[in-house]
């Protein structure tokens, strides 16, 4: 279930993951809707989970879930 990536507890876990160079416009644009998705269908065992994603400075994508 995504949520904000504020509201994650300061425990979650975080993973990051660099690009090789900036994401233009459409690609940030692209990347957020697949990671939407993504973690929307996120489960463990048939239950939902709380996670979250942010792209900073257009070459990091941080994935977090509670």
């Amino acid at each position: 279930m995504y949520v904000d990536f504020e509201n994650l507890n300061d425990d979650s876990r975080i993973w990051v993951y660099q690009s090789s160079r900036e994401f233009n416009t459409q690609e940030i644009n692209s990347i957020k809707e697949k990671l939407i998705d993504f973690v929307n269908e996120w489960t463990r065992h048939g239950d939902d989970l709380k996670a979250s994603f942010e792209i900073k400075y257009n070459h990091f994508i941080i994935l977090a879930v509670d």
